[in-house]
């Protein structure tokens, strides 16, 4: 019988210590935990992407209200500012949509899979929310 043990921070500390004690001849890693890492490192990119286009974004939302502030026109770049916010509010429940449709797809898989990196794959992807 293979039993299978998931160790995060195995490169040091008692992460290391507790993978040496498991498996003295070396770590060992399986199906599930190179789709895990798979789907973390993908969806860690695109996040960080995704953030530094928003921190890019922002910085120029915010001079152009600083700009108007100074200038007395705030009534206009409030309007736009407002308009923009209304659009990210409407999007939402395509945002939830799309997270109820990840969690389902990662739970048919746990359900009718039995393969090591299809599991690895979906609790890459219930652990997603845990991302915020």
């Amino acid at each position: 019988m293979t039993r299978t043990i998931f160790i995060t921070g195995s490169t040091s500390g008692s992460g290391l210590a507790t993978a040496r004690l498991f498996c003295p001849r070396g770590l060992e890693r399986d199906g599930f935990s190179l789709a895990f890492l798979s789907v973390v490192l993908v969806f860690g990119l695109v996040f960080s992407g995704i953030a530094v286009s928003l921190l890019v974004r922002d910085t120029s939302v915010r001079d152009g209200l600083v700009t108007a502030t100074a200038m007395g026109t705030v009534s206009p770049a409030l309007r736009a500012e407002n308009q923009r916010i209304e659009r990210v509010i409407s999007n939402y429940r395509n945002y939830r949509y799309a997270a109820a449709a990840i969690v389902l797809i990662a739970l048919l898989a746990i359900a009718l899979g039995s393969q090591a990196w299809l599991h690895g794959l979906a609790a890459g992807l219930l652990a997603l929310p845990q991302l915020k």
